[in-house]
């Protein structure tokens, strides 16, 4: 049997196991502390953090009886060069970052109250605020936090018309939703915690783009045209009474 140590790099976490069962989160987080339940939570004024004079050196156990969980990260982020998502994988991870970190949700074809399909991509800024959550009790977090918003968007579209709102407000407007009731299901089931979501993108897909500017082209053709056949009618009685004829004589 041998004593069994780690170094915790700022800013991450990892997960001690006992006989494959979670035994304690293994925090370097500067103001941070692990709970047992493996909660981050901030550091209470004047309390110290309990392993402050080691730096990032941690006890994991007893070897072979304890060791450090690992496993893979998989999602999307946003790449901001090409302002299009990437898809990111690490493989065999036993370190795991508590800084916050933007995640790209993509949401295709949503259909809004006019059964309009749209397509999202929404960037949520998240970190790992309870890793035995996150990566013990759930399969995986990232596509539990896809499926939390996507359900979240779909609800809020029921109610919404593209077509009669500004891209800015119906940004605003699917934010708002997102930070309710998704925020909170995720902190509490999945051990993540949003800090903030941002709407890059919302339009229909590239056919339906080209039949909604017909569309549109259609509507303002037969208002020019409507405003047309009215100027022409008015100046027609205008012209009419100009001559002392009434407009039920002329006809």
């Amino acid at each position: 049997l041998l004593i069994n140590f780690t170094i915790v790099e700022e800013g991450n976490q990892k997960l001690a196991l006992f006989l494959g069962a979670y035994r304690k989160t293994l925090l370097q987080k500067r103001g941070s502390v692990a709970r047992r339940d493996g909660e981050i939570v901030s550091l209470r004024k004047g309390q110290r953090h309990p392993s402050q004079f080691f730096g990032g050196f941690r006890w994991i156990g007893i070897w072979p009886l304890s060791r450090l969980y690992r496993g893979d990260l998989r999602y999307k982020r946003l790449n901001k060069e090409k302002n299009e998502p990437e898809y990111r994988e690490h493989l065999d991870q036993e370190s795991f970052l508590t800084k916050a970190y933007p995640f790209v949700v993509e949401i295709i074809e949503v259909e809004d109250v006019k059964k309009l399909p749209l397509n999202l991509l929404i960037v949520v800024t998240a970190w790992m605020s309870n890793g035995e959550k996150a990566l013990l009790q759930t399969a995986d977090f990232y596509q539990s936090m896809v499926a939390l918003i996507e359900e979240a968007v779909i609800e809020a579209f029921k109610t919404i018309n593209y077509n009669e709102m500004e891209k800015a407000v119906l940004a605003e407007k699917i934010e708002k939703v997102l930070l309710a009731h998704p925020k909170e299901t995720l902190h509490r089931e999945h051990g993540m915690t949003i800090i903030r979501v941002e709407v890059v993108n919302v339009d229909p897909g590239e056919g339906w783009r080209a039949l909604t500017l017909q569309q549109w082209e259609g509507e303002m053709n037969t208002k020019r045209m409507l405003a047309e056949t009215v100027g022409a009618a008015e100046e027609g009685i205008t012209r009419l009474g100009a001559q002392g004829i009434s407009p039920q004589d002329a006809f």
